[in-house]
């Protein structure tokens, strides 16, 4: 772990949103990357010895010579390939100045691509609008396969009638995108047309209802709770779903919604002593 500090967030007036982490890096390149990346190098000491495309080689060679473990070894081949076209430089060109700029031709997988490349070398956030939910899962899926952090941000599930239970899937989805852009955890985010025509809680709000919360930091245990009760989540014995939470003694768990596990945080007098993830079944602490 790079670091214990833990993230929570709320936001005010609405079912809110908790987010725990624990930073973790990996290192590690498969044998089948090793063996591209082999080949690749040989390929690309041929060319410069033929002088052909000594430019593209170059790029190219440089490119494989960067590891990401969360990128296939092709991948950084086509990328330098397609930078350097003018095709690619001129559209990145324009994207430094406001307006619009249109791009005809290329197939699905070939815009993944590029809008990949162009979030790398440009470093802002894509937002990539597609016709429904379907479009927005797979192209987010090609992105993450290039090695972006992509998520889908779906259209709120309106209920017309009344019903007896309704589930709050959706709502703690986009939730969990909100929170994840105002982190700064998203390089792209794939929105359906009708999510896009929906209003949503303004960034500025959402950050004002921010909460960070850390071991060896000093927040009232009862002032955690109204705020957790201004979020919107529910007061249980137990913790067994998100937007859930319970207090026993100096002990306070917390279910955020986009959460695989719930979060324990523990007390001594007002001041957090740790905090750590738990089983919601057997109650075992995890890390």
């Amino acid at each position: 772990p790079a670091g214990r500090s833990k993230h929570i967030f709320t936001e005010w007036g609405s079912t809110g949103k908790l987010h725990l982490c624990s930073l973790m890096h990996f290192e590690v390149t498969p044998p089948l990357v090793k063996k591209q990346q082999r080949k690749a190098r040989r390929l690309f000491s041929a060319a410069n010895k033929n002088n052909h495309s000594s430019a593209i080689a170059k790029a190219n060679a440089a490119a494989i010579s960067n590891r990401h473990p969360s990128r296939k070894g092709g991948f950084f081949m086509y990328e330098a390939l397609l930078k350097a076209t003018p095709e690619y430089q001129k559209i990145a060109e324009s994207l430094h100045t406001p307006g619009p700029a249109a791009l005809f031709g290329l197939p699905p997988a070939g815009r993944a691509l590029l809008y990949a490349a162009l979030q790398k070398d440009l470093g802002r956030v894509l937002c990539i609008v597609t016709p429904g939910e379907a479009e927005a899962t797979h192209f987010a899926d090609d992105l993450k396969a290039l090695g972006l952090t992509a998520a889908v941000f779906p259209p709120r599930d309106f209920m017309l009638r009344p019903v007896e239970g309704a589930g709050r899937e959706y709502e703690y989805r986009r939730l969990s995108v909100l929170g994840a852009l105002a982190g700064g955890r998203l390089n792209a985010v794939c929105v359906p047309a009708e999510a896009l025509l929906q209003y949503t809680v303004p960034r500025d709000e959402f950050l004002r209802n921010t909460l960070t919360l850390k071991p060896g930091m000093v927040y009232n245990r009862e002032a955690l709770v109204e705020r957790l009760f201004a979020a919107g989540y529910v007061r249980r014995s137990q913790v067994d779903g998100p937007g859930q939470f319970s207090v026993r003694g100096d002990i306070v768990d917390i279910y955020a919604p986009d959460m695989r596990q719930p979060a324990r945080v523990e007390y001594w007098d007002d001041e957090i002593d740790s905090m750590a993830s738990f089983d919601p079944v057997s109650y075992t602490h995890l890390r």
